[in-house]
């Protein structure tokens, strides 16, 4: 199989001449020109365009795919080399979804965030030597860069972050891009609004709407008008006897310390799953029936290292370039700057999530003080949830107190339907 490869040997210091181009490795075939950024200022027809960034995904790609495809109106999927079928699963939904689906195929090595899964490897080593340690997020090999490059070719207005590690809500997903339609009609028609209507659209947006989201979305954007909304999911993951299942050869006494609990030393080589039976993993997963494991996953609460909550700083945007990503003050994350936003409202949850299973934290504890399974999350009250989860955030209490009766609906859709397509 030949693979694109990008050979640039430029430095810094060459590169900054070049005054065209937004990225410091202007000779690459991956670098982003100033054309290209001013173009995300021109106005687009409306839709709702995804970018997912993947990189040894094989277990739960598909399933993500499928779950958030019927939403989308493109898909931007920016593929790295993997050691797993990453690849050729990828091939595989373009050759499903067509047009509707932008294949990239990137092969510079990118710094991962902090809590990724997949290790830093010999070749990304030496870039941080060349960078003295700092990588700067206009660099081909920074995840803010590599964001960048799948926006820019985005072609509908709205901009969302897919991950291949999530599940999505599909019909929530569908309602949150109606609300956006709404207000993307109501802005093209120049709609404005008092004084008195603004003060009045925030009172009600606070107090007497939620959770109808529809209405939340419209409320907001009749309040502040520049408003981004931030998507939320749920972290589950699997009790040690759980993840036994799915491992190929599994002993307690030789993997005691190989597979140290809550740890990121699991079943990776250099981010591959490389000791799970994916084919095991997947059936197990996403397959109809009472033994379908997704209805058995657990949520943390207390004492494990990840809350119950992710995503939050997940936004959906217009895009422009005002929006476009950079690296946090530590270049640890990538974040969208949310220029000229007024206001940044939560609408609850969207997914759920299966980064603890990738990066093989066994979830640990007492049931319904250390973890809930999911089924009994569903079925939980607002006031259980407040009082077991420690160390809540804005984003978890709204998730909470907004929207979890109204999540719960969408999740137990999610675990009743078939799942047997999400995997084929």
């Amino acid at each position: 199989m030949k693979h694109l490869q990008d050979n640039s040997t430029s430095t810094t210091n060459q590169s900054l001449k070049d005054k065209n181009f937004h990225t410091i490795e202007s000779n690459s075939l991956f670098a982003i020109t100033l054309e290209e950024i001013n173009a995300l200022d021109k106005k687009r027809p409306f839709g709702l365009s995804g970018h997912m960034r993947v990189k040894n995904e094989e277990a739960t790609i598909e399933a993500s795919v499928h779950s958030i495809m019927p939403v989308l109106d493109e898909l931007i999927l920016s593929v790295q080399p993997s050691e797993d079928k990453t690849y050729e699963l990828a091939l595989k939904l373009k050759d499903t979804y067509k047009d509707k689906l932008k294949l990239i195929y990137y092969t510079p090595s990118v710094l991962p965030a902090h809590s990724s899964h997949v290790r830093v490897g010999e070749e990304m080593k030496s870039v941080l030597k060349r960078f003295e340690g700092v990588l700067p997020a206009k660099s081909i090999h920074s995840l803010a860069h590599f964001y960048n490059h799948g926006m820019i070719k985005v072609s509908y207005s709205h901009y969302m972050k897919v991950d291949a590690d999530q599940i999505y809500l599909t019909r929530k997903c569908q309602e949150l891009k109606e609300a956006l339609k709404l207000i993307y009609d109501l802005d093209s028609a120049g709609f404005k609004i008092s004084k008195l209507g603004k003060l009045k659209a925030k009172l009600i947006a606070k107090y007497f709407l939620r959770p109808n989201l529809k209405l939340t979305v419209l409320s907001y954007y009749l309040a502040y008008k520049n408003t981004a909304f931030a998507l939320g999911g749920i972290n589950i993951g699997l009790s040690k006897a759980q993840f036994k299942d799915i491992y190929k050869d599994y002993d307690d006494k030789k993997n005691e310390k190989r597979y140290a609990l809550g740890s990121f030393s699991g079943p990776f080589k250099n981010g591959a799953l490389k000791d799970l039976d994916i084919t095991k993993l997947k059936t197990s997963f996403f397959k109809s029936g009472e033994k379908c494991m997704l209805k058995e996953c657990l949520v943390p609460l207390k004492n494990n290292d990840y809350p119950p909550y992710n995503g939050s700083e997940l936004l959906v945007l217009e895009v422009t370039k005002d929006n476009l990503y950079k690296m946090d003050k530590d270049y640890k994350y990538e974040v969208m700057p949310v220029a000229n936003v007024k206001s940044l409202q939560a609408l609850g949850i969207f997914w759920l999530h299966f980064g603890l299973v990738k990066r093989n934290y066994f979830i640990s504890g007492e049931c319904f003080k250390d973890y809930i399974p999911i089924k009994n999350y569903i079925k939980a009250s607002k006031s259980f949830l407040l009082s077991s989860i420690t160390n809540a955030t804005s984003h978890t209490l709204n998730h909470i107190k907004v929207w979890h009766k109204k999540d719960s609906k969408d999740l137990k859709k999610l675990l009743e339907k078939s799942l047997d397509s999400m995997q084929d």
